[in-house]
């Protein structure tokens, strides 16, 4: 809920709690991530209108990180998540391939393989906030990546991934 558009927990104070488990066991409740769906940049960020307050707080960020901010943005989450899902429908590894491990893959990193007969896809991930490079891949090239201006881009046995980067790629 949010993820699609890179919505954050919020800190909720004690005295604004609404689950159940938060009021028992401060810090063990779930309504930092259950915070009002951001649509807009509004002031109740779509959710609702100016006449009723939501239950829980939105996030600071809710004028920027927002659905209607990135409808139409190339370069948002919101359409990085569209396309991951149109991808995934039109592909036949991402459909229906099996999993293959990828591996090892440096501290930070995660790989791994989708294949069918006659289709294979590397889905590469970076997670950490440095550069790193993982070895033993299949040459192919990208389909879709975090960072829009490597989509097409051919790869070889080597991918480097910059911080915070992940690629589809479709192998050769």
């Amino acid at each position: 809920y949010g993820d699609e558009i890179g919505m954050t927990n919020v800190p909720i104070p004690h005295d604004r709690a609404q689950d159940p488990w938060e009021r028992r066991e401060p810090g063990k409740g779930r309504d930092p991530q259950r915070t009002p769906m951001q649509w807009d940049g509004s002031p109740n960020a779509g959710f609702t209108d100016g006449r009723a307050t939501p239950w829980l707080p939105l996030g600071p960020d809710h004028d920027r990180v927002n659905a209607a901010a990135q409808a139409d943005a190339p370069d948002s989450l919101l359409t990085l998540t569209r396309r991951l899902i149109a991808l995934r429908r039109s592909h036949p590894a991402l459909a229906h391939g099996d999993f293959v491990p990828f591996g090892p893959t440096p501290e930070g990193t995660y790989a791994f393989r989708r294949v069918t007969p006659g289709s294979a896809v590397t889905v590469a991930l970076n997670l950490t906030d440095a550069p790193a490079r993982l070895t033993g891949a299949r040459p192919g090239r990208v389909l879709i990546g975090t960072r829009v201006e490597r989509d097409g881009d051919a790869v070889g046995t080597e991918v480097d991934l910059a911080p915070n980067e992940a690629l589809v790629v479709e192998e050769r």
